[in-house]
Formats: structure tokens, sequence, C-alpha cells
């Protein structure tokens, strides 16, 4: 006696579909959990969480970009300066034929910054990293909701370490640049 002793052509062709519709979803689902962007916390994470819900004095000029396609919709705003890597892109992405940012604001030295969150992005498709601090900026009557891209990828640690630490350009509030290499958590499900 065999599997398909008793089954009708009808009942053979519908556990076929069944069969190819579930291998579909899963198919689609994998993709999904594969290619969607992933995150993990800072907050308890060096040098991170030093500079968590406290606040924080610049002691230098910040510029201020207004983001088209912000990472959170409640942090409409992208802080950097010159001393940031991340001030170069968002710099040019402010001349692109469809930009994506826009110089909103620049704000002296002596502005209040409060970091509420920081969550490092690791993209589903490149899987590369991107830690960023989510608060807000206040200069007198002025206070922005803003996103801070701090630190980035570098090999320079160990040649033979494939594992790529993060270096921190020097904040808009620290007096000086951090050589340490931090190796931080890479975002999750």
């Amino acid at each position: 006696m065999g599997i398909l002793d008793g089954m009708t052509p009808k009942k053979l062709i519908i556990w076929i579909l069944l069969a190819i519709g579930i291998g579909i979803v899963l198919f689609i689902l994998m993709l999904y959990l594969t290619l969607k962007t992933k995150t993990t916390s800072l907050e308890r994470i060096t040098p991170y969480k030093e500079s968590l819900k406290r606040e924080l004095v610049t002691l230098r000029p910040v510029h201020i970009f207004e983001l088209m396609e912000p990472t959170k919709s409640n942090y409409t705003y992208a802080m950097s300066d010159t001393n940031q890597y991340y001030f170069q892109v968002l710099e040019s992405e402010t001349g692109a034929d469809i930009p994506l940012t826009k110089l909103k604001d620049s704000i002296p030295a002596g502005a209040t910054i409060y970091f509420e969150k920081a969550v490092n992005y690791t993209n589903g498709v490149s899987g590369s990293s991107t830690p960023r601090f989510f608060g807000t900026i206040s200069y007198k009557e002025k206070k922005y909701p803003i996103e801070f891209v701090w630190g980035r990828y570098t090999y320079k640690s160990h040649p033979e370490n494939l594992r790529p630490g993060f270096t921190m350009d020097l904040a808009p509030w620290n007096n000086r640049v951090d050589t340490t290499i931090y190796y931080l958590p890479r975002g999750s499900f």
C-alpha cells in the first residue's frame, strides 16, 4: 500500500499546490528575515553609555540637517560637524538631484545635547553597521529632535582579525579624539 493509494488526482493536485504555497511563503519569510535591517541597543556599551541620559555641551559649532527619510520618524534631523565622517555624507546628500537632506541650521558652541538612546543598525543586504544616538539638541529657543551617527568601521586593529572594529570621530562634546577601537555588537532581531 503506497502513499498515493486511494488519492484522487484532484486531491493530489491540492496537496502539490499546498506544498508549493507553503514553500513560497517560507522562502519569502526567509528572504525578509535575511534582508531586514537589524538593530541592537548600545545603551550598556562603552563609549555610548557614557554619553547617554545626561546633558552634554557642544565645544564646537554643529550643523543640523533635515532628513527627508529619517531613520526614526520622531527624530527628523541629523546633527554633525566637520570632524565627523558622516558630515561629508550629509553634505553630499544636500546636493543630490533629489536631495535626501537639507541644511536646516548652524548652531554655535555651547548648545545642550541630551541623548535618550543609542542603537546599532546592521543592514540586511551589505551587513554593514551604523551606530546612532537619538536625542535632542537645544540652543536658546531652538530645539531639534536629532540622530547622530558616531562610529565607523575600521580594520586597522589587527590585519589578521577579520572582525571590523569601530573608531570614533571627535564628538562635538569631546575635546580629544578617542583612539580606542571598539567591537560593537551587530544588530539582531
